[in-house]
């Protein structure tokens, strides 16, 4: 099973802003993974967006681990 963040996360996680999140994205630094079909006839791609834990990992240069231990201890959103 694959475990996919939310741009939040990854932000809290390598303790950075969404803006750089992405930036890393824009420039192919972090791939991406939209979910959904694409809809037919839509010039604008509106589906959300989510990170593979081991490209995250990859980018800020740790093991895989080190991003779960992080995110259980990491404060992402309204969560406290």
């Amino acid at each position: 099973m694959t475990v996919l963040l939310t741009r939040s996360e990854v932000a809290a996680v390598t303790h950075t802003s969404d803006s750089t999140i992405k930036r890393w994205e824009a420039t192919g630094a972090l791939p991406r993974v939209k979910l959904g079909r694409p809809k037919p006839n839509r010039v604008r791609d509106n589906r959300p967006v989510r990170y593979r834990v081991k490209d995250v990992a990859a980018l800020a240069g740790v093991a895989p681990e080190d991003i779960y231990t992080a995110l259980a201890t990491a404060e992402v959103g309204d969560q406290k």
